[in-house]
Formats: structure tokens, sequence, C-alpha cells
């Protein structure tokens, strides 16, 4: 577990899709940092996403969700089965004092975004032990799109939003988000370095570079 200064931690929501493997791994992040219950608000989104993540990206890149804006939202979703009953007794249940279930327009809408961490399929199990995933190269396939974990950069006043960066590309197709400054930087998937400055300069703190 790292041991992080809860006062030197930012405030922020976690945008979670049932589908989306962020929800557990993002939890269990948080929770590792031992500030959740002071700093940080989990929010589900109520989409279920029955399908693969293949078929997903599949639909996506073929321009499935593009020219919708936001207030027709959706019509993205409903192809995706929009159903809160299907998760309501896992996050109620499970992670109750954190997990809010809130509409997705109203959290994006014109919300800018940046790439904040990604984590590699061969090392997903190990999510849970942060310390584990430091310096972990990411291939970008349609699995660790899935998987990743991505910062939605929001207005000064606001909480920061994440979701992984399969949910981000479906929210940008649908105008949910600027895809304007939402680039996926090279040099952030370069080294292990530069993972290590992210985090660094995320949580105020050195955190022991590990290369596996």
């Amino acid at each position: 577990m790292i041991d992080v200064n809860c006062t030197t931690v930012p405030e922020m929501t976690v945008i979670l899709f049932s589908g989306d493997t962020t929800f557990g791994c993002c939890t269990k992040f948080f929770q590792s940092l031992n500030c959740i219950s002071n700093k940080f608000e989990i929010t589900h989104c109520g989409v279920v996403i029955h399908q693969s993540a293949k078929q997903l990206i599949d639909k996506i890149n073929s321009g499935k969700f593009k020219n919708l804006q936001p207030q027709n939202y959706q019509s993205v979703i409903a192809d995706l089965q929009f159903d809160d009953d299907v998760l309501r007794p896992f996050v109620v249940e499970a992670h109750m004092p954190f997990v809010h279930i809130r509409p997705l327009a109203p959290q994006l809408t014109s919300y800018d975004g940046r790439m904040y961490m990604r984590v590699p399929q061969v090392n997903y199990k190990q999510m849970c032990d942060w310390e584990s995933m430091i310096g972990v190269p990411y291939e970008r396939n349609w699995f660790d799109m899935l998987w990743s974990t991505l910062k939605i950069d929001t207005k000064p006043d606001a909480k920061d939003l994440y979701c992984s960066e399969l949910v981000a590309l479906a929210c940008i197709e649908a105008g949910l988000i600027s895809s304007s400054t939402f680039n996926i930087v090279p040099e952030y998937l370069a080294t292990p370095a530069k993972k290590h400055d992210i985090l660094r300069d995320s949580y105020g703190k050195e955190i022991p570079l590990k290369i596996q």
C-alpha cells in the first residue's frame, strides 16, 4: 500500500460503466490510498455494456456513434443495453458508502480530457496492488483499452473525472467530451520514468519506480 498524504490528493469523481472493468480497478486503487471516504466520490453512470469491448471498438471505428449530440446521448448507450437494475445490487451492496448512480451527460458535457494512466493486459490482475503496476508498459489493443484508466480534465472548480480509454472514445464520438485536448500522448507511454513523473506530479510524493 502506498502511504499518500490525503491533503495532497485532489478531490475527484470516478466515472464508472458496469461493463467497464475500471470499476473494480479504480475502487481498489483509491482504497489503497486510504483516503476514499474523505476525498473521492465514485459515480456510476448507469450504463451496462453487455457487448464485448472488441464489438464496441468496431462500432466506434465504423462511425456508429458519429454526429451524435449530448442531448441525445442515450442513442449511444441504447445499443449498449442501458439498465441500472443489472448493476444496482452490486454497486449498492459492495460500495454503498462511496457510490452514487447518476446520469452520464451532465457529468461529461464540455469537458476536455488527457491521458492520465494506463494499465496493461498482462498485469491486469495486479491492479489492486498499485505499486506492482508502476513502470509497466501499455499495449494499445482492445483489451488494454478496456482495462485502462484515463483522466478527463474538468473545469477548474470541478472534480476530475475518470473512465477507461474505451469509454472515453465512445463519449468523444457521442459528442459528450471534446477531443481537442484528449490526446494519447506518445511520450506518456514510452518510459517508466515518464509514468513515474505523472504519478509524482499527481500525488505530490515520490513513488518508488519499478521497472518490469
